[in-house]
């Protein structure tokens, strides 16, 4: 199957027969990982791993617009759903190869590709980078009462320069 080529199921439940389950302990699905229940009406319903024992998924349970992340224990029980297990792969289709952003809270921000991730780290270093260069040099020379020193400043506006730099190969 070409890489860029995707099966579709008439159903979860029929995915889930296409599938290797690795185990029925949602606990040990990693992020990307496919979990699958039965119902409904045997057809099933199917839920992409977010890791720590939550998921994307399409329910009304999930509230609001049906579409969002819930823990899997808590979807089996409030559905009544029994759970199948969970899977690398959805059928016979690749795995899903993404790492998924975290607010503060746990929650789910987004979903990042490989490139995205590279991005992101790259700009939390940048962001480290001026904290230690840039931001905490100048707090500690005002604190100082030495701000006006001139050779502080023009180290301060040479670190901002290389900093803006950096990002501009980020973007």
């Amino acid at each position: 199957m070409p890489e860029s080529e995707m099966i579709t199921y008439p159903s979860a439940r029929a995915a889930y027969e296409a599938s290797t389950i690795m185990s029925i302990d949602h606990a040990a699905a990693p992020a990307g990982a496919i979990h699958y229940w039965r119902l409904p009406v045997d057809d099933g319903h199917v839920a992409v791993a977010l890791g720590d024992g939550m998921c994307l998924m399409a329910s009304g349970i999930c509230g609001g617009d049906g579409i969002g992340v819930i823990g899997v224990e808590e979807y089996t029980t409030r559905a009544g759903n029994q759970y199948l297990g969970w899977a690398h792969t959805n059928g016979a289709n690749k795995n899903i190869q993404t790492a998924f952003a975290r607010d503060q809270e746990g929650g789910v921000l987004m979903a990042l590709t490989d490139q995205e991730q590279k991005r992101l780290l790259a700009k939390i270093d940048l962001i480290s980078y001026a904290l230690d260069k840039i931001i905490l040099p100048a707090l500690a020379r005002v604190d100082r009462g030495n701000y006006a020193n001139q050779q502080a400043n023009a180290k301060v506006e040479n670190a901002l320069a290389e900093f803006k730099q950096k990002l501009d190969a980020i973007n």
